[in-house]
Parts: C-alpha cells; sequence; structure tokens
C-alpha cells in the first residue's frame, strides 16, 4: 500500500499515467443517464463490491489500482472523475449522505482486501516481498523531524 499526496489534480495524474495505474474514483451513484470517464467511455458508477467482484487479481493483465477518494463535501474534481478509469461508490444507508474522507478510504482498502483474499492473491512474489520489507526498514530506521509530511 503506498499513499501520496499531490499538489493538484494533473501531477496526480500525470503520476498515474506514468505508474500505469487504473484509476477507481468515488463518485456518487448519479440519477444521470451515464458518466463520462476515461477513454470518453459512458459509465455510472458502481458499488465497491460490485466493482471488485468484476476483477481477476490473479491475472498478471490486472492493472495496480489507484484508489481516489475526494471529501465530505466537495468530492472528485471533474477533471478526475473524466480520467477515471472506474467509478465506484460505497452504498450508504438511512439520513447518511456522505462519510468522512479518512473512513471512506479505510472501507475502500479493506473492502479490496476482503476481496482479494477471497481469490486467494495476497501473497507477495519472494522478490518484491523482499523490496517492501527494505524499504519500510529504512523509513523505520530514518530519523524523523517535525519538518517531515
Amino acid at each position: 500500500l503506498t499513499i501520496r499526496e499531490f499538489e493538484s489534480t494533473s501531477a496526480m495524474l500525470d503520476a498515474a499515467k506514468e505508474a500505469n495505474l487504473s484509476l477507481w474514483v468515488t463518485h456518487p451513484p448519479s440519477r444521470e443517464k451515464d458518466i463520462t470517464i476515461a477513454g470518453g467511455v459512458a459509465s455510472k458508477p458502481l458499488s465497491i463490491q460490485e466493482a471488485l467482484a468484476g476483477v481477476d487479481w490473479k491475472s498478471p493483465s490486472t492493472r495496480t489500482t489507484g484508489i481516489v477518494v475526494g471529501n465530505e463535501h466537495y468530492g472528485v474534481s471533474e477533471e478526475m472523475v473524466g480520467s477515471a478509469d472506474r467509478l465506484v461508490y460505497l452504498p450508504m444507508h438511512g439520513f447518511v449522505e456522505s462519510f468522512n474522507v479518512g473512513i471512506a478510504a479505510a472501507m475502500l482498502l479493506q473492502a479490496s482486501v476482503n476481496e482479494i483474499r477471497t481469490q486467494e492473491a495476497h501473497g507477495l512474489a519472494p522478490d518484491k516481498k523482499a523490496a517492501v520489507w527494505r524499504d519500510w526498514e529504512r523509513i523505520i530506521k530514518e530519523p524523523w523531524t517535525a519538518d517531515d509530511p
């Protein structure tokens, strides 16, 4: 899991393109017929469960997925929606209209982990596991200062 923050939407989209990420962008279910996303494709938002169930996580052709979450008041920009490979939402019941961004991100990640584990694709290749561990060891051993982001 890599979490990154960007100065602008365009900087984030450039980094996602460079990394060949499949962008899943949160967007509430719409009464509109369709919303235009990446490549001019017309789409409707899927619940996160529907979206995850349609992915073969074991397939080597499955692209790494980037999940974009907007805040409760403004959501994500139209530019981000227009760049999405898939629009997803978290089903809500009762009078709830939105979740706190941290809660929404946690729920999306947990749903993703659950689906991946269901497909038994949760193991990292030994070389990737060793690389992740080396990165974490380096980060843990580096002194932290109040100026660090």
